[in-house]
C-alpha cells in the first residue's frame, strides 16, 4: 500500500475519531441532561436541539455550494474564499431577521415559559451553529481533515461538559442550558473561522482582502434556490416531528421519541457521516475533471466502506437493543417505549444512510432540481402523516412513517442516479454492490445471532456478537484494501 493510501486511511480514521465526541455526548451527556433537567424540561431541550439540527440543515444551500467550490478549486482560490465570506454574510442577514422575530415572540407569548432574552439567545445559538457547520464544510472541502476532526471532537465535548457543569453548579433550568451552549458555541466558531482563514488564504497574496459583494451574494442566493427547497424539506421532515409531537401530545413523549431517534442516528453520525465527508469531496474533484473511470472506482469504494462501517455495528444495536438501551438509560421508566420505537426506526435509518452514495453522485452533477422536488414532495406527505398520527397520539406509527421515508428517499435518489447518462454506469455498479453486501451482511448477522443464542446471558451474547461482527468487518476490509486500493489513490 502506498504512503499516500496510508495517509488517506489516516485521514479517514481522524474523521471517525472526531465523531467520538458526538458519541460521548449521546451516550454519556444526554442521559445526564435528562436526569438533571427532568422529563418536562428535557423535552423543551429536545425541541431546541431538534430545531438547531433543522436550521443547520436549512442553511439556504450555502454549505453544499461552498463545499463543492472548495473541493473543486482547492485552497488558495480567490473564488473559494469569496464564496465562503458571501455565504457567511447571507446567513448572518437571514438570522438577524430571525433574531428580531424571536425576541418579539418571546416577549409577547413566552413559549415554554422562556423570556424574550432566552428566545433571542436560542436564535444566536442557531446562527453560531450554522456558521460553525459552514466552516467545517470549508475545511472538509479543502481536505484539511485533521483540523476539521480536531475542532469537531473537542468542540462537541467542550460544549457538553461546560453545559453540564453550568446546570449542576448554577441552576438546572433551560435558560442556563441555552446560555452555556451559546457561549461555548461562539468560542468554537471563533476558532473555526480563524482556521478557515489560514487554510483558504494559504496561497493567496498577503494583501488579498475579501470585500462585501452584493452582486455576488444575489447570484449565490439565486444559485441556491433549489438547494434551499431541498434543505428546507429535509430539515423540516427530520426535525419538525418533535415539535409536532410536543404540540399534540406532551413534552414527556417527545423525550422518549427523541431518545429513540438519537439512538438510531448514532451509527449514521458516527460511522456513515465520516465516510461521506471523506469520499464526497474526492468524488466531486474527480467528476469535475471528467475522469469517469476513476469516478466509477471511487463510488464503488465509497459503497463498500459505507456498508461495512454502518450495517455491521447497527446489527448489534438492533438485535440486542434491549441490552444496549438498558445499559444506556439504566432504569429509566421510558426505556421499554424507547426500545419499541428503535425496533422500527433503526432498519430504516440504516438503509437511509446508503442515500449518501446517490446524493454524492447527484451533487457532483449539480442535479439540485431533482433533489429539491423529491425532498419537497416526500416531506409534505411525511409531515401530514405525522400531524394526523400525533393528533391520534400514535407515536409508534410515526416511527413507521420515518422508516419508510428513509428507505423510499434512498431508492428514489439511486434510481435518479441510474437514469442520468453521466452517472448511469457507476450508479448501477454501486447499487448492485450495495444491495449484494446489504443482503450478505444481514444474513451473516442472523446466522451469528442464531449460533450464539443458546450460550450465556444477553450481556455475553451482545459482547460476542459485536466481537464477531468486528472481526468479520476487519477481515473483509483488509481483503478489500489488498485487492482494490492500488487501483486508485484515495
Amino acid at each position: 500500500m502506498s504512503a499516500l493510501n496510508k495517509h488517506g486511511l489516516a485521514n479517514l480514521a481522524m474523521l471517525f475519531i472526531s465523531k467520538a465526541g458526538g458519541v460521548l455526548v449521546v451516550l454519556l451527556f444526554m442521559p445526564m441532561f435528562y436526569r438533571t433537567l427532568g422529563a418536562a424540561q428535557f423535552g423543551v431541550v429536545a425541541v431546541i436541539l431538534s430545531l438547531q439540527a433543522l436550521l443547520v440543515m436549512l442553511d439556504l444551500g450555502m454549505s453544499t455550494m461552498v463545499g463543492r467550490e472548495v473541493a473543486v478549486h482547492g485552497t488558495g482560490s480567490p473564488n473559494s474564499a469569496k464564496m465562503w465570506r458571501n455565504a457567511e454574510v447571507i446567513l448572518s442577514v437571514f438570522y438577524l431577521g430571525l433574531l428580531l422575530l424571536a425576541g418579539l415572540w418571546g416577549v409577547l407569548s413566552s413559549p415554554a415559559n422562556l423570556s424574550g432574552f432566552s428566545t433571542a439567545a436560542i436564535v444566536l445559538l442557531f446562527w453560531a451553529m450554522v456558521l460553525q457547520n459552514l466552516g467545517q464544510t470549508v475545511l472538509l472541502g479543502a481536505k484539511s481533515y485533521l483540523a476539521a476532526s480536531t475542532l469537531q471532537l473537542f468542540g462537541a465535548l467542550f460544549r457538553a461538559a461546560i453545559t453540564l457543569i453550568a446546570l449542576q453548579k448554577i441552576a438546572a433550568t433551560v435558560p442556563v442550558f441555552i446560555a452555556a451552549q451559546l457561549i461555548t458555541t461562539l468560542l468554537q466558531l471563533a476558532l473555526t473561522r480563524w482556521v478557515c482563514v489560514r487554510t483558504l488564504m494559504v496561497h493567496l497574496p498577503a494583501d488579498f482582502h475579501i470585500k462585501f459583494d452584493l452582486t455576488a451574494c444575489k447570484a449565490l442566493l439565486k444559485q441556491g434556490k433549489p438547494l434551499l427547497i431541498f434543505g428546507l424539506a429535509g430539515a423540516a421532515v427530520m426535525q419538525l416531528d418533535k415539535p409536532i409531537i410536543a404540540a399534540f401530545i406532551s413534552a414527556q413523549e417527545v423525550s422518549t421519541y427523541f431518545l429513540a431517534v438519537t439512538f438510531c442516528m448514532t451509527p449514521i453520525a458516527v460511522l456513515a457521516g465520516p465516510v461521506s465527508q471523506y469520499f464526497q469531496p474526492k468524488l466531486l474533484a474527480v467528476v469535475s475533471q471528467g475522469n469517469s473511470q476513476d469516478a466509477q472506482r471511487l463510488v464503488t469504494r465509497f459503497a463498500f466502506v459505507l456498508l461495512l462501517v454502518t450495517v455491521l455495528p447497527s446489527a448489534s444495536l438492533w438485535f440486542y437493543r434491549d441490552f444496549w438501551v438498558s445499559l444506556w438509560l439504566g432504569d429509566a421508566v421510558n426505556a421499554p417505549q424507547v426500545i419499541l420505537y428503535i425496533a422500527v426506526l433503526l432498519p430504516g435509518v440504516v438503509i437511509g444512510a446508503l442515500g449518501y452514495i446517490p446524493f454524492a453522485m447527484l451533487t457532483a452533477q449539480q442535479d439540485y432540481h431533482f433533489q429539491a422536488r423529491l425532498s419537497a414532495s416526500m416531506t409534505v406527505i411525511a409531515l401530514l402523516a405525522v400531524i394526523y398520527l400525533a393528533a391520534q397520539r400514535n407515536v409508534y406509527t410515526i416511527c413507521w412513517v420515518y422508516a419508510a421515508y428513509h428507505i423510499i428517499s434512498t431508492i428514489a435518489s439511486w434510481l435518479r442516479s441510474v437514469s442520468l447518462v453521466k452517472t448511469s454506469v457507476y450508479a448501477k455498479d454501486s447499487l448492485y454492490i450495495s444491495a449484494k453486501l446489504l443482503l450478505a451482511m444481514t444474513g451473516v448477522g442472523y446466522i451469528v445471532k442464531l449460533a450464539i443464542s443458546l450460550y450465556g446471558g444477553v450481556q455475553y451474547q451482545a459482547a460476542v456478537f459485536s466481537l464477531i461482527m468486528l472481526i468479520i468487518g476487519g477481515v473483509a476490509g483488509l481483503i478489500f484494501l489488498k485487492r482494490n486500493m492500488h487501483e486508485i489513490q484515495i
